[in-house]
Parts: structure tokens; C-alpha cells; sequence
């Protein structure tokens, strides 16, 4: 068993940037009061609805909550709950959302599965995402796994806050409690989409590959996100070395080969200011303390980052 500054960490999640907005701070607040508490442990006794988050995926991955549609989907997708997802799974999925900001699509199952596939641990442990060979969008994010089951804490939804994180019904809208059944999934063919999104396919399958997910994700802190977005994804390949040159098969000419690989021709967007309807995962600015993080009462401050079973 790990043991872990609690100290340390109520400090850091005291200075998190969890949500989006001052509105969005009256919806939740964080904390765990039991030191014997688990990511991996059910609701329990709570009278409140909660769900675990790991710290990096809001400090390093821009996430903020409530989640965007798109990221509670891909949780009921594949049957996970929040903090089941490791965190360079997070990473694909935030890099995939400014991706499909920037050129002006709507993220979906069937589009966002056809590049990855999720072949879940036995007994539902940690969920990670695996890129299809061939169709890596994003190289890893580094440095994402360091200390990572230490960093987890509780993200308890006040009464006023419920309408963003169940249906009309009261259900969920994703799994907000360790799952031991998490989903298979297989990456989708493009046989079984409909004709939207195999168009989306076409125009992700013409942008360049293996972009940064680091870069991708960090262009989330600022405003003019799709526009630092746009620049990173037009960017020129880097060039080959000369001796990768000469391994190239014979006939090939260098004009045929910056044919293959140059990137569509992108129009920079028109920048929006994120708001807290269009769930953007941005920051505030470098020095702002108007969306600092939620609320931590003082008798929770004693937060929780046990590792999971394996």
C-alpha cells in the first residue's frame, strides 16, 4: 500500500482549477473526510452523489468539470468511471476534443473509436485507450503516470449541481463509482458508420499524424485555443534525416513524398470565448483567481489517493 502527503496533496487541490467559472463552482465541491476510502470503493454510507478525479488530469489535462457531452459519453461508453480511466486515456480525449474543435466537427463514438480500441484489465482495474496501428492520431503525453494513484480526491455534486450530472430521471450520466465490468471495445470500421461521420474519417484522416498530445492539450489553456490548435495541426512535418532519406524505396522522389504527407490546407477558425455553456475545457489567465478552485470545507480536508486493486 502507498503511502502519500495528505498535506501536500489538500494543498495542491486547494489551488486546482476544478471548474470553469464562478457558476459552475456553486454546482460541486471537493473533499474526502474517511482516510480509509478507496477510488475503488462504492458510495457507501455518503448521502451525497460523488465521483473520484485524478489531480493531474485537471492541473496537466485542462479537464474541467462539469464534464463536457462528449466526455460523459465516452464514460458510459465504456462503462468506467472517471477515475478508472488512466490518465493518458484522458489525455486522447482532450486532444481529441481540441482536434475536432479546431476543424469544426462534432466528436463522436463511432469517429473517436475508430483510433482506438480498449481491451480492459481482467476484473475491471485501470481502463487505457490503445491507438489502431495506422491510425495513431497523437503521440503519448509523458510524465502523465508519475505518483498518479496518489493524486486522487472527491468531486461531491451539491443538490443545486445534479442537473449536470444526471438525466431528467436522476440517473447518472456516466458511471460515477469504480465499475468491475468495464466494456471491450474494438475500433469501429468505417463500414458501419453513417455518412456523417465517415465525411469527419475523411477530413481527420487528411490532417498530419502523430501530433503532440502534450501540445494539443496545453493549447486548452488559452482562449484563443483553436487558433494555437489550427498552428500546431498546418505545422510542417519535421524533416527526415538524410540517413532516413536514403532508406526510402527506390523511384520514390522527394516531391511524391511531401505529397503523401503535407497536411490539408486548414482555414484558422473564428475564436470564440469559451463560457460555461459551451463547456470548453479552458483555464483562467496566468495570475486570475476568478475561478480558483471549489470550495474545501475545512472538515474535508483530509483527501484520499489510494491505488486500485490489482
Amino acid at each position: 500500500m502507498r503511502h502519500w502527503n495528505w498535506t501536500a496533496l489538500t494543498w495542491r487541490i486547494g489551488r486546482l482549477y476544478i471548474v470553469r467559472d464562478v457558476e459552475d463552482s456553486r454546482l460541486i465541491w471537493a473533499g474526502v473526510s474517511l482516510r480509509n476510502e478507496r477510488v475503488y470503493h462504492g458510495k457507501g454510507s455518503s448521502p451525497d452523489d460523488f465521483f473520484f478525479m485524478n489531480a493531474n488530469v485537471f492541473d496537466q489535462l485542462c479537464t474541467r468539470v462539469p464534464f463536457t457531452k462528449f466526455q460523459m459519453v465516452v464514460l458510459w461508453e465504456l462503462n468506467v468511471a472517471s477515475a478508472q480511466l488512466t490518465p493518458n486515456a484522458w489525455a486522447g480525449v482532450q486532444g481529441f476534443l481540441a482536434m475536432c474543435s479546431t476543424i469544426g466537427i462534432t466528436p463522436t463514438i463511432p469517429v473517436f473509436f475508430h483510433y482506438f480500441d480498449v481491451r480492459p484489465l481482467p476484473k475491471g482495474g485501470w481502463v487505457s485507450l490503445t491507438s489502431i496501428k495506422d491510425r495513431t492520431l497523437f503521440r503519448p503525453y509523458s510524465n502523465l503516470y508519475k505518483n498518479f494513484k496518489n493524486q486522487f480526491f472527491k468531486v461531491i455534486i451539491y443538490e443545486a449541481g445534479r442537473h449536470e450530472f444526471h438525466d431528467a430521471a436522476g440517473n447518472p450520466l456516466f458511471p460515477f463509482y469504480w465499475t468491475r465490468n468495464p466494456k471491450k471495445i474494438k475500433a469501429y470500421s468505417v463500414g458501419l458508420m453513417n455518412p456523417v461521420d465517415l465525411e469527419v474519417v475523411r477530413t481527420i484522416n487528411a490532417l498530419p499524424r502523430r501530433l503532440s498530445a502534450r501540445n494539443l492539450v496545453e493549447c486548452l489553456r488559452h482562449e484563443d485555443c483553436e487558433r494555437k490548435t489550427f498552428d500546431i495541426m498546418s505545422a510542417p512535418p519535421p524533416r527526415k534525416s538524410n540517413f532516413m532519406a536514403s532508406r526510402k524505396g527506390a523511384g520514390a522522389s522527394s516531391s511524391s513524398v511531401r505529397e503523401r504527407v503535407a497536411p490539408i490546407a486548414l482555414h484558422p477558425p473564428i475564436i470564440k470565448r469559451a463560457s460555461s455553456t459551451s463547456r470548453m475545457p479552458t483555464v483562467p489567465p496566468a495570475g486570475s483567481q476568478a475561478a480558483l478552485a471549489v470550495n474545501v470545507p475545512k472538515r474535508h480536508r483530509c483527501r484520499c489517493g489510494k491505488q486500485a486493486p490489482t
